[in-house]
């Protein structure tokens, strides 16, 4: 939500910006407490009328929508990766978390050839650790794939839900499928 600011205050810096898959996101976001009661964001009116109204009046027909935890964490995931699939501002470099985790060598050019930093690297040890916020059931501690993970924990049910929610917002770079379609992120 930042992002649109971000490059208006200051043109000269390039971003980027890392996006993950959505139902990785909320399945993580499923089993953390942080998020236990995101959809009262939504849900609560008094509340959500005060903060976040430009938000609430722009995507109010989706929001209106919303009728259980999944759907609130599909539009939030929405609004706020939203403004990023959709601009066409060539100082934003969209970073796919899985494609970062399957590759990190052609994201490390991609992000170097950006910057226009030629000695660029990544710590390749550091992207194998989980964060200190990663929780007991992630793909990277249980040393199962990562981008499978989504797949434990969701049922059909639930994955169709949040995919609904995002054909809502016109987001169609993500399926049901491990990676997104990476024409449809700039690739």
């Amino acid at each position: 939500l930042l992002l649109p600011w971000l490059t208006t205050e200051f043109p000269n810096i390039k971003p980027i910006y890392l996006i993950r898959h959505p139902l990785s996101v909320i399945s993580s976001q499923f089993r953390h407490s942080a998020f236990d009661n995101v959809e009262n964001l939504f849900l609560d009116k008094k509340n959500s009328s005060r903060r976040y109204s430009y938000i609430f009046e722009k995507y109010k027909n989706n929001i209106d929508k919303i009728n259980n935890r999944e759907s609130a964490l599909a539009n939030w995931w929405c609004i706020n990766n939203i403004l990023a699939l959709k601009t066409n501002n060539t100082n934003i470099l969209s970073v796919s978390y899985e494609k970062l985790y399957l590759k990190p060598e052609l994201e490390e050019e991609r992000i170097s050839y950006h910057l226009k930093l030629n000695d660029f690297k990544f710590n390749r040890e550091a992207i194998k650790k989980p964060s200190f916020t990663t929780k007991k059931g992630s793909g990277i501690i249980d040393n199962k794939n990562q981008l499978e993970n989504f797949k434990r924990y969701l049922s059909k049910k639930q994955i169709k839900t949040i995919l609904d929610v995002l054909q809502s917002y016109e987001i169609d770079v993500y399926t049901d499928r491990l990676e997104p379609n990476y024409d449809k992120l700039g690739y």
